[in-house]
């Protein structure tokens, strides 16, 4: 009897521990998602201050609506 509450308490532990470390990854992606934003990163695999020619980035779309 002992046995199997000893069993099941870490199979509780386990489970607590790979849900804190599943939230902590989204956080922290979430949270890198957000400086990257508030560094001028669109994620469109440039730096949308300077792209000019790819048309992707909102940025460049901005800058030729603008012209």
């Amino acid at each position: 009897m002992l046995s199997l509450l000893c069993a099941s308490v870490a199979e509780i532990v386990v489970g607590i521990v790979v849900a804190v470390i599943i939230v902590c990854g989204f956080g922290g992606y979430i949270g890198y998602k957000i400086w990257a934003k508030r560094h001028g990163k669109c994620g469109c695999g440039c730096d949308c201050g300077s792209c000019s020619g790819c048309g992707v980035c909102p940025s460049a779309k901005q800058k030729d609506e603008s012209k």
